[in-house]
């Protein structure tokens, strides 16, 4: 206790502060992928920090072979957890083969749609120490590749949707891949994002949708923690009229999301070549592919959905 002037006292307690629902947990710190019980030091200092981070899908019990699954043990004296998490993000769509027919107008080939980021999910229970909870972590969708270029030019193909994490009987899902942009002959579609899940904190944002020739990408969505990949852009200073469309951007979950491919003429153009995306991280949506445009190549694979995460914080 501390004594104060008017002879009031003020007792100052010492506590854990559960982050708020707009406040992301941290990228970094705390103990990371700890499966299978651990000596008392560790414990204290895992008290010490605070919480446990799990993000690694090859987590495994120590002593054990790699595995999908390991255990997990609260420190002791913890009889109380609050547990966020997010399955893997969704692959970005790859974007569409172009050609080069000459006359008949139709050589430009879509972007590819960004992964949806997974939905966040979050619960507070009480635990036994001693007593372990299995757990798994997500991966991320494998983004789709792009179609093939020339005159057999084909669409890209779509993201993959990322897989669930597990803690116990809790069930993270994953986000959902983007869709592949369209092959030049059809008129270079673009492809569209990976769809938005509304559950949990906010949901898992949906991917944006690619751009079609000479467009630009769109964002992908935004949630409570991180902000959605920006879309790609297309250099139409340079190419106006030749160029593919580019790639949406992967849509946020505990992380932001990747960003969308640019679209460009070809591989061969000084600062107009389309470009691929970048992938995503914490459980958002990889970003779509790039197209290129007026050339017998293929467009760019999407970009892979970040592995899922669980976060355990202690009472």
């Amino acid at each position: 206790m501390r004594a104060l002037a008017n002879g009031m006292f003020v007792m100052w307690l010492a506590f854990l502060a559960v982050p708020a629902f707009s406040e992301a947990p941290p990228p970094a710190g705390g103990r990371r992928n700890l499966c299978g019980r651990q000596a008392a030091n560790v414990d204290q200092q895992r008290l010490r920090d605070g919480f446990d981070v799990f993000d690694d899908p090859t987590a495994h019990d120590a002593g054990n072979p790699p595995s999908t699954t390991c255990t997990w043990f609260p420190p002791r004296g913890v009889t109380k957890i609050t547990v966020r998490g997010v399955g893997g993000g969704g692959g970005g769509g790859g974007a569409g083969g172009a050609r080069n027919e000459p006359g008949d107008g139709i050589d430009n080939a879509g972007g590819g749609g960004g992964g949806a980021g997974a939905p966040i999910i979050e619960s507070t229970f009480t635990v036994v120490p001693g007593v372990g909870i299995v757990l798994r972590i997500g991966t991320g969708g494998a983004g789709g590749e792009g179609g093939v270029g020339g005159g057999n030019d084909a669409n890209g193909a779509n993201g993959s949707d990322g897989t669930e994490s597990m803690f116990g009987t809790i069930v993270f899902p994953g986000g959902r891949g983007g869709r592949g942009g369209g092959r030049a002959l059809n008129g270079g579609v673009p492809g569209a994002g990976g769809t938005g899940d509304t559950r949990g904190l906010g949901g898992g944002a949906a991917g944006g949708s690619g751009g079609g020739p000479d467009q630009n990408g769109a964002q992908g969505g935004n949630t409570a923690f991180a902000n959605g990949g920006t879309g790609g852009r297309t250099n139409t200073l340079i190419d106006l009229g030749r160029d593919g469309g580019s790639g949406g951007g992967g849509g946020a979950s505990l992380a932001d999301g990747g960003l969308g491919g640019n679209g460009g003429k070809n591989s061969a153009t000084p600062n107009g070549q389309p470009t691929p995306g970048r992938n995503g991280t914490r459980g958002s949506g990889g970003g779509g592919g790039g197209a290129p445009g007026e050339a017998n190549e293929g467009g760019l694979r999407g970009q892979h959905g970040g592995n899922g995460e669980i976060y355990i914080i202690f009472h």
